[in-house]
């Protein structure tokens, strides 16, 4: 007869890794690994050396599994895990540190059972990952990785010479700029700014630009419901004329724009926005440098 999991002996060991995160054109992404004998991918990770510390472990791991040199980043995230497929059963107390990768690219793998390295969106690991503990390390180390602030353009509807202004203060503060436009709008080639193109469907730039939003980000666009979520995240947001929405001001104008929005469908007319002039882009420009040199 077959001894069920709570007869087989369990091996205790302990364990470090990281959950190694960076922003790629505003998306927040993580570094996984794939094993040889695994589908799932899973967090860079393995079982401390004799006379190792959790911190040697985990950024010697991450060097091994995935040719990255990573700093940590703050006390790590102590989970449990179960190995149980086969006895003895191992069961793992793991730390899970906060990390950054370091210097320029990657070496290659140099452990033989990893098949792939990847970096993926926060929200496909999360979708990918099945093991319970290493999605709680997720949950706990992100919030503690310190990633720079972005500015943030909703492109479809930002003018030349808004765009123009952003890059360059952006540049004169240090900060790196990411413009979100449907495929219509071309501009990859727009230096000092890292473009990503969405589909033309109703609603993609404002999803786009929602999933990168981060705290102390700047995010500049016309559509109330963006800025609202925005500053819902502790992020800063302004449009393209220069006023900053705040929590003062953005239930009034969510509660204009739906008023407005009713009367069209009841068959009135409402004016469209005045001409853009020079008093607005001063008007911009004023705000936007308030907002970055609070926000360095």
């Amino acid at each position: 007869m077959a001894r069920s999991d709570e007869e087989a002996p369990v091996i205790k060991r302990e364990a470090a890794g990281t959950v190694t995160l960076r922003r790629e054109a505003g998306e927040l992404q993580i570094l996984l690994v794939w094993l040889l004998d695994y589908l799932d991918p899973t967090l860079p990770k393995g079982g401390l050396r004799p006379g190792e510390s959790a911190e040697a472990c985990a950024v010697r791991e991450t060097r091994e599994e995935t040719g990255y040199e990573v700093s940590l980043e703050g006390t790590p995230a102590v989970v449990t895990a179960r190995l149980d497929r086969y006895p003895p059963v191992v069961e793992e107390v793991i730390s899970f540190f906060p990390a950054r990768p370091q210097g320029g690219a990657a070496t290659a793998s140099t452990d033989p059972v990893v098949s792939r390295v990847q970096w993926v969106s926060l929200r496909e690991a999360r979708a990918a990952l099945e093991r319970p503990e290493q999605l709680l390390a997720i949950e706990l180390c992100e919030p503690r990785v310190p990633l720079e602030a972005c500015l943030l353009v909703d492109a479809d509807a930002c003018p030349r010479a808004c765009l123009d202004i952003a890059r360059t203060l952006a540049r004169a503060h240090g900060w790196p700029v990411v413009t979100v436009s449907s495929f219509h709008h071309d501009l990859a080639g727009l230096a000092g700014v890292q473009h990503v193109a969405v589909s033309d469907e109703p609603e993609a730039t404002d999803l786009a630009l929602a999933n990168r939003v981060r705290p102390g980000d700047i995010v500049v666009t016309q559509d109330y419901g963006l800025a609202a979520l925005a500053l819902g995240k502790r992020a800063a947001a302004l449009s393209p004329g220069g006023r900053v929405y705040t929590a003062g001001n953005i239930d009034f104008l969510l509660a204009e724009r739906h008023i407005k929005a009713k009367y069209r469908r009841g068959g009135g007319r409402t004016r469209g926005p005045a001409a853009r002039t020079g008093v607005d882009d001063a008007r911009f420009q004023h705000a936007l440098q308030r907002l970055l040199e609070a926000g360095q």
